[in-house]
């Protein structure tokens, strides 16, 4: 949508654009290129969401203008409309938090810190830029409709996921950085980014992450539990993607994470209780990482 909006193009010739941009630098560092990549990329993002709001706010005659037009846009516990929450829309918030826990965005970050000393100021760091750049998005959101209404551009925006991209073209040089897209998703379905990253952050939480938490803390969690969690998590994401309706409007969360959640996790359980234990070299490396005080006997650490 990026390279739509500025330069023009055609959405396939955009989304190959992308993938060239993508394989290069990965094929060319790995997980240094990543890991260097990503630290750039959000200082960028913090810098665009700082930037934009704030030159608007002071480049706008009325910045917080028809605020209250909208009914209960501003109440944490209704619609835009005015209307409660409904229970499919809490569920699918609840699925955002979720998906965190098996994002492999959000593991490689763990994989990426130098040694246990960093962990903590690594997720300092981390909880202030995730508030930070919601935060400054959120009042990036509430003064871009008056600063394009001003210009007599508000009109020209049809699709809201373009906002930020019109914002800045209209009020900045069009200097441009371009991140990640995933090629053959965005060809064969072009929805819009908020689809595409609901389903496959919700697909990663329900796939990874009952098998990522239950091998933190439960030592008698297995192998086959694992596996039997991701394959359920996965295919409960699939399913709701694909189904509509359904009791309640429950295959119309915008995200899924909560149900394949629950089932992936009840799954595992499961299996797990169904089949035989970790063996002895697994149960060391559990008491090993969750005690750090643990020492083997001398038979254990030789077979380990």
């Amino acid at each position: 949508k990026l390279l739509e909006t500025v330069f023009d193009t055609s959405h396939n010739v955009s989304v190959l654009i992308t993938l060239i941009a993508v394989a290069s630098h990965t094929f060319i560092g790995g997980f240094l290129a990543v890991s260097r990549t990503d630290v750039f990329q959000a200082l960028i993002m913090l810098a665009g969401f700082v930037i934009l709001p704030l030159t608007l706010i002071f480049s706008t005659g009325e910045p917080f203008s028809g605020l209250g037009e909208t009914t209960g846009f501003l109440s944490p516990f209704t619609e835009a409309g005015g209307d409660p929450l409904s229970l499919v829309f809490m569920l699918s918030a609840v699925g955002w938090g979720l998906g965190a826990f098996g994002s492999q965005r959000m593991l490689q970050r763990f994989m990426a810190v130098e040694s246990e000393e960093k962990i903590n100021p690594s997720r300092n760091i981390g909880a202030v830029w995730v508030v930070a750049i919601f935060s400054f998005g959120f009042l990036f959101g509430l003064v871009a409709r008056p600063a394009l209404a001003e210009m007599g551009l508000l009109d020209a925006v049809t699709d809201p996921e373009r906002v930020y991209f019109v914002v800045s073209e209209q009020f900045f040089v069009p200097l441009l950085l371009i991140g990640a897209v995933a090629a053959a998703s965005a060809m064969v379905a072009p929805d819009s980014i908020a689809s595409l990253v609901g389903f496959a952050w919700g697909g990663m939480g329900e796939a990874f992450g009952p098998a990522l938490i239950l091998a933190l803390y439960w030592r008698r969690f297995n192998f086959r539990g694992a596996l039997s969690s991701m394959v359920a998590g996965t295919l409960v994401a699939t399913m709701w993607q694909i189904w509509d309706g359904g009791p309640f409007d429950l295959f119309d969360m915008a995200i899924a994470a909560t149900s394949g959640f629950i089932v992936a996790t009840a799954v595992a359980v499961a299996a797990t209780l169904l089949t035989s234990g970790p063996g002895e070299r697994v149960l060391s490396t559990f008491d090993r990482v969750t005690a750090p005080d643990y020492r083997p006997s001398p038979a254990v650490e030789a077979a380990a």
